[in-house]
């Protein structure tokens, strides 16, 4: 008697487990990266015979955008182009460039090649050591 009681014990465990496992959501799927663009035309933006530009794609609703664009605003570094490229307002060179995530802020020398690249925040200081060191070289 005791045997079937443990064994009918261990059936609805395990019944129960299942019941459990099969219920559970699957997992979500993971987000890839937002990814920035490593070539830009240069002709497609301001000042296209300036040495380096800055472009940061944004949107106006974006706080995170003005607060790197804050930063961007400030290079005052001769032969950096800077350029700000609302969503709205610059749709063709957002999809163009695909960009998916906002802020995207790209460096790009006067041959277009994206020289360093951000999507989202910048850490204070980075943006402007870049520009130095880059431009410098």
């Amino acid at each position: 008697m005791s045997q079937l009681l443990l064994a009918t014990g261990l059936a609805l465990g395990a019944l129960a487990i299942a019941t459990v496992l099969q219920r559970r959501k699957p997992a979500a799927p993971t987000q890839g990266s937002f990814a920035a663009p490593t070539q830009l035309d240069r002709q497609d933006f301001a000042y296209p015979e300036a040495p380096w530009l800055i472009a940061e794609f944004m949107a106006d609703t974006c706080l995170v955008c003005d607060e790197v664009w804050q930063q961007v605003d400030a290079i005052d570094q001769g032969g950096v182009a800077i350029q700000k490229l609302e969503v709205n307002e610059a749709k063709l060179l957002h999809d163009r460039y695909r960009i998916d995530g906002v802020p995207t802020t790209v460096l790009a020398d006067s041959n277009g090649v994206v020289r360093a690249s951000w999507v989202g925040p910048i850490r204070p200081g980075e943006l402007a050591d870049t520009v130095k060191t880059l431009v410098a070289n």
